[in-house]
């Protein structure tokens, strides 16, 4: 709960004209003929954008029954937290999906053998070509050793 405001302190502000002063950033938003705060931006086509696939094998996740997943295309801007802030102990491809599907990669892990191979079949179409190319070229490492 939080402490109820105190009259006598006043807030931490940054100080007029630093970098991280409001009113300069709203000055530089509103001298930039044509450019809104934050666009509103939404798929032309929302059916190119995602998919959805009936898992036949349910799971139970933090007490929920998952049953349905719905598989969205990735934006630059996820592919780009994908590449930067990535887990040492999980792979891109795995990151990549479980982004897709929004679930945690452990979800996308423990889908049923069936279920899993459904799962990447649906998320492939949506892929970006950067991960698609990443993606043979592995299966051709692996191919290649076998």
């Amino acid at each position: 709960m939080p402490f109820p405001p105190d009259p006598d302190l006043k807030p931490i502000v940054p100080p007029p004209g630093s970098p991280d002063d409001p009113a300069r950033h709203a000055a530089a938003v509103a001298a930039a003929p044509g450019v809104s705060a934050r666009p509103r931006i939404e798929p032309a086509d929302p059916r190119a954008w995602s998919t959805s696939l009936t898992l036949k094998h349910p799971l139970i996740v933090d007490g929920e029954r998952l049953e349905e997943v719905t598989i969205r295309r990735l934006t630059g801007a996820d592919v780009g937290e994908l590449v930067l802030g990535g887990a040492a102990d999980t792979s891109l491809n795995v990151l990549a999906r479980a982004r897709m599907a929004g679930l945690h990669p452990d979800v996308i892990e423990a889908f049923s053998a069936d279920d899993g191979e459904a799962f990447a079949a649906a998320c492939r179409p949506l892929l970006p070509a950067s991960l698609v190319a990443l993606e043979e070229q592995f299966l051709a490492d692996v191919q290649a050793q076998i």
